[in-house]
């Protein structure tokens, strides 16, 4: 950031990536129509997830299997299934600010946990290194 006040923000990139998606440069409205149609995309879209996150744990349950793989596989999916949850209550509390940075905190550790959940899922599922019994294992054979 080079300089800013209450009206403008002057920034100083030195690379060359896109940050349309973050930031608006110029103003314009969006029409009604395509907010209510994003808003209930949106709305369907979470609750699509949730049901079929929620199949999932009860798959999981049902089938009763004891592997960490699928421990983390039920953890990964209730973090997501509450994190959408979370999403889809608090997204109209943006006017109270107490109410959306509470939302904005708590989403973001469950997506922190999400991650964490997803690489430890990634790490039981594609090893770098094989423990020794494995190696001999696969020696002997």
């Amino acid at each position: 950031m080079v300089r800013y006040n209450n009206s403008h923000t002057r920034c100083k990139c030195s690379h060359l990536t896109n940050f349309a998606v973050l930031m608006q440069v110029k103003m314009f409205q969006t029409e009604k129509v395509h907010v209510v149609s994003l808003e209930i995309l949106t709305k369907i879209g979470c609750c699509i997830s949730i049901a079929a996150l929620t199949t999932t744990i009860a798959v999981l349950l049902w089938l009763r299997l004891r592997s960490d793989r699928y421990y983390l596989l039920l953890h990964l999916s209730v973090a997501v299934i509450i994190a959408q949850v979370v999403f889809l209550l608090g997204i109209d509390a943006v006017q109270f600010k107490i109410a959306c940075r509470f939302v904005a905190i708590l989403l973001h550790y469950l997506y922190l946990s999400v991650l964490r959940f997803d690489a430890c899922e990634g790490n039981k599922t594609f090893p770098k290194n094989k423990p020794q019994s494995f190696l001999r294992a696969d020696i002997k054979n």
